[in-house]
């Protein structure tokens, strides 16, 4: 469990182009009318079309096999930019209509047989979205200033209460006003931001789950809100839970933090004015690693709000390895106008599928296994993270119905050495915050051990 049911980014409403003496097309999917197909074996089309030279016969060795390769492009590459050449693109698909090579099933039509309905949320990116690969190489795929598309629709796969799902648009044209476009209706076949496709891995998306968090919920508290109008809470997986890696998307859950008493705890929070809120470091497990960073403010989505945890996101990632932690991000209102950020640094778990039973996972940085420390659960997510299971047996539930004690090991499994060490000396340089090991005021202290002064690498295990 973990990863719900997300789809594809165009699992809401896209276009389909098929061959025009074809008989069958996917959603988003492109196939020529020619009966014969390319394969790996066949030589490569040369490159007779460089930029934006106009399409010419006389100038192309082969324009059939240029335009098979574009219908084949489109149709395992969703909301792309085929050679990431624009004009290119919409060159070879108007060829592709003049010709009767394609046709277009228009994404109105193909919306009345959609099963997911969706209810669309646009807005701004304020901070970029760095991603840093293994070597520690950083790319930027999304720009502040980019408009961003929020598709919320049900999870085909519930495992919370109310259970929903924040897709991204994929890079498609969107109708906020009604109007539906040329390029609205050719969905995939004429996608409008080839980069606003994004994967779900190693790229966690804090600035998205905030501004969801935000306008999935009423403002006010619990006395002040409208008959029918409820709570809701947004995270993102982490790696390991997340079945899905190829299409981003947020959990959705009607949620408060009234339901799960892990986020009412807190050690010492200080009011930052810059930030218009509260900060605070809670140590859940008996490691000092085993942590999250807790924010409570009435403006989850404001610029600071996203700018510190964006740049404590980047920092870990720079100090410890680019795909040697993972994270795991929860917000959720706490019904009395206030919002509960939490950001908890993980190792990057690696999975071990066992027969007939649930995953096993293994922390490569402590060399544990969630079967030694006797989990009922793997890791750690926008489920588990708050205290949420869906569990395959009588006694993996029996294991889960300690409660506190079962949650403690599990931070304490998921942990990533050398987190907590790098977190501190981030918010005291950041922000004057002092952060000092030790008791939580909540239902029972938790055990506390002193802070590893190293930034511990690990590597996964052979």
């Amino acid at each position: 469990s973990g990863g719900g049911s997300g789809g594809s980014g165009s699992s809401s409403g896209s276009s389909s182009c098929s061959g025009s003496s074809g008989s069958g097309s996917s959603c988003g999917s492109c196939s020529s009318s020619s009966s014969s197909s390319s394969s790996p074996n066949d030589p490569a089309p040369k490159d007779a079309i460089v930029g934006q030279k106009e399409i010419d016969k006389d100038t192309l060795d082969s324009p059939s096999q240029l335009l098979e390769e574009f219908i084949q492009f489109t149709k395992a590459n969703p909301g792309k930019i085929f050679r990431q050449d624009k004009q290119l693109h919409k060159k070879l698909l108007v060829l592709g209509l003049w010709q009767n090579e394609l046709s277009v099933a228009k994404r109105s039509a193909l919306e009345k047989h959609t099963v997911h309905r969706h209810l669309l949320f646009e807005w701004t990116r304020q901070v970029p979205l760095v991603q840093l690969q293994e070597d520690g190489t950083e790319s930027t795929l999304r720009l502040a200033g980019a408009t961003e598309h929020s598709r919320f629709r049900k999870n085909g796969f519930p495992y919370q209460d109310a259970h929903g799902m924040g897709l991204s648009s994929g890079g498609l044209e969107e109708s906020t006003n009604g109007q539906r476009t040329l390029a609205y209706e050719y969905g995939n076949a004429l996608p409008r931001d080839a980069r606003a496709k994004l994967s779900n891995w190693y790229a966690t998306d804090i600035e998205k789950i905030l501004q969801e968090v935000s306008i999935l919920n009423p403002r006010g508290s619990l006395a002040e809100i409208l008959p029918g109008e409820a709570f809701h809470d947004v995270g993102q997986n982490p790696q390991i839970s997340s079945s899905i890696g190829a299409t981003q998307h947020t959990q959705i859950s009607r949620s408060s933090v009234r339901v799960w008493p892990l986020f009412a705890l807190e050690n010492k929070p200080t009011w930052h004015e810059e930030l218009r809120a509260y900060l605070d470091v809670v140590q859940v497990g008996a490691s000092s690693d085993a942590f999250f960073v807790k924010i409570r403010t009435q403006y989850p989505n404001s610029v600071e709000i996203v700018g510190l945890l964006q740049d404590l996101r980047l920092e870990l990632l720079r100090k410890l390895g680019g795909r040697e932690v993972d994270f795991n991000v929860i917000a959720m209102p706490d019904e009395q106008g206030w919002f509960i950020i939490t950001f908890a640094p993980l190792a990057m778990l690696y999975r071990e599928n066992i027969p007939d039973d649930s995953p096993i996972a293994h922390n490569p940085c402590t060399k544990e296994s969630s079967q030694e420390l006797v989990l009922p659960y793997m890791a750690l997510d926008s489920s588990s993270g708050k205290g949420n299971f869906c569990l395959s047996s009588a006694t993996r539930w029996q294991l889960a119905l300690e409660g506190k004690g079962m949650l403690e090991r599990l931070y304490d499994f998921c942990r990533r050495p050398g987190a907590r060490h790098v977190t501190r000396n981030f918010l005291l340089d950041r922000f004057a915050f002092v952060d000092r090991c030790g008791t939580v005021n909540g239902p029972s202290p938790v055990a506390v051990e002193e802070d590893n002064q190293s930034d511990v690498f690990c590597t996964l295990a052979s």
